[in-house]
């Protein structure tokens, strides 16, 4: 286990200095299938005509791409779905991309045992979903996206790989209440959370359904979920591993009233390529005419993505403000957790009034 961690410190610092330093680690996320295991209600990926196996590229093709886009400075690449479990040939890709950047991997946990570790242990970051909507899943078996029965696996196959964890803790108006009991239960085993606020929209999303119940359509539910932010800010300057920034917290309640617009960063930090190869200004738009294994020229293909962006496009995720959620934020949470922070913590606040 000490190898593991001496060596993912090695990793950081040879792929990772830039973040670490505060700035911004330029990603490419890799839709390796739309297959899943799930029927989620407010993801609408496996309705898409290529949510089959035949549509899937090689291994070999994902790691040609990967290594067109090192090539271009990009050290950073999120695995994900779908379910990218699902994906023959994970490993294969997964320790080849590991060979030259960083790696993560968003999946619902379903299918997270030991063996699944095994076949991860080139990983350097995982990301597993949990909501609490049972009614929000219709598939086989009754699976759902709670890992909360064998989270504990989950956290000691981490541990064992030096495996960074995080989870994706969905937010809707039906479950305000779970999400603080959630968010302390992960910080209890060292896992910080994200949060993936739903908001439905028009049709023209690539990922997101439009599920009116569970989005902030009404007052007393946008009061409810402001109510959640202020807390949720709170916890996070007492030393709880909420891994958005300050600002992504603030505005949730702004934009579900209608009263926050994003300066969109698709295309410039992050790029997204679908299962076909085709090249995504960010995962949840529809994808481009330009291939990742056949574009020209990087900086025309980096504006031609660009522009599939829809003016005013306005989703809600936490891309838009991962530079602001800089190393130095992280630590400093980390110094309020001790005594001494605490009280100095409790201090300004008090002289603040």
């Amino acid at each position: 286990m000490l190898f593991a961690k001496l060596n993912r410190a090695a990793r950081l610092l040879r792929f990772g200095t830039r973040h670490l330093l505060g700035g911004s680690l330029h990603g490419v996320g890799l839709i390796l299938t739309r297959r899943c295991n799930l029927r989620c209600s407010y993801c609408r990926i496996i309705s898409s005509d290529q949510a089959s196996k035949a549509h899937e590229l090689p291994p070999e093709a994902w790691m040609r791409i990967v290594d067109r886009f090192v090539a271009h400075g990009r050290l950073h690449f999120i695995f994900t779905g779908g379910e990218p479990l699902l994906y023959d040939g994970l490993d294969r890709v997964l320790r080849h991309t590991s060979q030259s950047a960083l790696t993560s991997l968003i999946t619902n946990a379903t299918l997270l045992d030991e063996d699944a570790f095994g076949r991860l242990q080139d990983l350097d970051y995982l990301t597993f979903s949990w909501d609490t909507l049972g009614h929000a899943s219709d598939a086989p078996e009754g699976l759902t996206k709670n890992p909360a029965a064998h989270l504990p696996l989950i956290v000691e196959q981490c541990r064992r790989y030096a495996i960074t964890p995080s989870a994706i803790v969905t937010v809707t108006a039906a479950n305000l209440d779970d999400i603080v009991p959630i968010v302390r239960e992960l910080d209890a085993l060292g896992v910080s959370s994200l949060l993936s606020l739903i908001h439905s929209g028009d049709q023209t999303w690539d990922f997101r359904a439009d599920v009116p119940e569970l989005t902030f359509a009404d007052a007393g539910s946008q009061k409810s979920l402001a109510a959640l932010a202020s807390r949720l800010l709170e916890l996070k300057h007492q030393g709880v591993a909420i891994a958005e920034s300050d600002a992504f917290l603030t505005h949730m309640a702004d934009y579900v009233r209608g009263d926050f617009q994003m300066d969109c960063p698709a295309a410039d930090n992050f790029f997204t390529i679908d299962v076909d190869g085709r090249i995504k200004a960010c995962h949840d738009t529809p994808a481009s005419d330009l291939n990742a294994q056949t574009f020209g020229d990087y900086e025309d293909m980096r504006r031609q993505v660009r522009d599939t962006v829809r003016p005013g496009c306005n989703c809600y995720y936490d891309c838009y403000f991962e530079a602001r959620n800089t190393p130095l934020q992280t630590a400093t949470r980390a110094l309020r957790r001790t005594p001494a922070g605490s009280l100095i913590t409790r201090t300004l606040r008090t002289l603040r009034g």
